[in-house]
């Protein structure tokens, strides 16, 4: 059998779209490899939303015309963001490269790769984008890289949104839902293949409509199907939060209490600027009524430091919210233009010393923030979903209660994918410690 590695960077959706890749070629007789070496593809999933994670794929994919040589038909493909947005100038910048996929393009890598077998054959594209949801038929199975108790399912691609820093509308096109039946299907086989946790992706999860269905209605389909514990989101936008889907969140049971919500920046200034389609106020009061709904809710939250025009006190506005909102955890960016954007034409006006400066001050400040409120939660005893090993210690288990907590507790790697009560004896501000009581078990 042919084989083929898998090299992917980027959001969850780039993880997802990898392994739907993978289930895609073995369906057609190809083996993934955890060895590149042993590979006679290599395959390089991309992003385009960070700078960083496309420098990366960029050097990796520069990095592979010895690869390439060193063996006769090998091949190397470049899929995703990067290959949309930047097309035929890949192909200039690396010869090497054989061919390129966008994201709504993956169906087609069975013709390609046929395509490929003649050796004359090199440099095909397709990046096409279409009107409608390419489903790629494949059985779903657990996902690769992540435990064979956690899948991921996508909900939608594209986005409708016009967030001035963002190039996912130019990469993914715009967006498009997919069918209930289709998703709920897919979560079926999910569980009959020993899935218990499915997160929901959407670029813009909670926008999902098809005719009268929304995501709260979707979540409780999905909360039904037998097998299936948990049921999470990523990621939601503040102008999409409505009153049916809080309500959804507040009948609990698999529904996680556990909500990806990016604000951005605490400046109203800055938010228009990014045209995020809100304001602070209106983020407080969702977060007021949603705490009010879901009293064990936990928010994260994206923030971009460093937008063109951002000042000081704007920066300051930010740091206050993150100081007062109380957010889990949350993701810090430092601004970088992005081609093909519309802030990219504008100044890079704050200087890379300030947006590091500001970046560590805003991380600084969570870390206070969460270590403060996460005392709260000593003494809890909660169910935790055994990930796997500790990464620092092989005699302890992590794994997340029901509202994405990072739980660390002793046990051993044949536990993962059980539900253990763990009684939290200790909080710092990025993760918990606890111990199984004696009287529990895990399930």
């Amino acid at each position: 059998m042919p084989r083929v590695y898998l090299a992917a960077y980027g959001c969850q959706m780039n993880v997802l779209d990898a392994d739907r890749v993978r289930d895609l070629l073995a369906s057609e007789g190809w083996e993934a490899s955890g060895d590149p070496e042993a590979a006679d593809l290599y395959l390089i999933n991309t992003c385009s939303v960070r700078e960083h994670a496309e420098q990366r794929a960029s050097a990796l994919a520069g990095g592979l015309k010895r690869w390439k040589a060193s063996r006769r038909g090998r091949r190397i493909g470049v899929l995703g963001c990067m290959a949309q947005r930047e097309q035929g100038e890949l192909f200039g910048r690396l010869p090497h490269v054989d061919f390129l996929c966008g994201p709504e393009n993956y169906p087609a890598l069975p013709e390609m790769l046929g395509r490929l077998a003649d050796p004359a054959v090199t440099h095909l594209a397709a990046l096409e984008q279409h009107g409608e949801v390419l489903e790629i038929g494949a059985e779903r199975l657990p996902a690769d890289g992540r435990g064979a108790f956690q899948a991921f399912v996508a909900v939608s691609q594209g986005c409708d949104r016009t967030c001035t820093f963002c190039v996912v509308p130019k990469t993914r096109g715009q967006e498009k839902s997919r069918s209930p039946e289709a998703l709920l299907t897919e979560v079926r086989q999910l569980s009959a293949a020993g899935v218990s946790e499915i997160t929901f992706l959407g670029q813009t999860v909670n926008s999902y409509r098809w005719e009268g269905t929304d995501l709260g209605d979707l979540l409780r389909s999905a909360a039904g199907v037998e097998g299936i514990r948990r049921v999470r989101t990523i990621t939601h936008h503040p102008a999409h939060m409505t009153e049916r889907l809080i309500s959804a969140f507040s009948e609990g049971g698999p529904i996680c209490p556990s909500l990806p919500m990016p604000l951005q920046s605490g400046s109203d200034r800055v938010l228009a600027a990014m045209r995020r389609g809100y304001t602070v106020e209106r983020y407080l009061r969702l977060v007021d009524r949603l705490r009010e709904k879901v009293p064990d809710l936990e928010l994260t939250s994206d923030f971009i430091v460093g937008y063109p025009g951002e000042t000081q006190e704007d920066f300051e506005a930010t740091l206050h919210q993150v100081r007062t909102i109380g957010f889990l955890n949350i993701f810090a960016f430092k601004y970088s233009p992005r081609p093909g954007t519309e802030a990219f034409p504008l100044p890079d006006d704050v200087p890379q010393v300030e947006k590091e400066r500001r970046h560590r001050l805003l991380l600084e400040a969570q870390a206070e923030t969460a270590r403060a409120r996460n005392q709260s939660q000593l003494g809890r005893v909660v169910e935790v979903l055994a990930e796997g090993p500790s990464k620092r210690d092989a005699s302890r288990l992590t794994g997340r209660d029901r509202a994405g907590r990072l739980i660390h507790f002793p046990g051993d790697a044949s536990q993962a994918g059980s539900f253990v009560d763990v009684r939290i004896d200790r909080a710092t501000g990025l993760s918990f410690s606890g111990f199984v009581p004696a009287e529990t078990k895990e399930s």
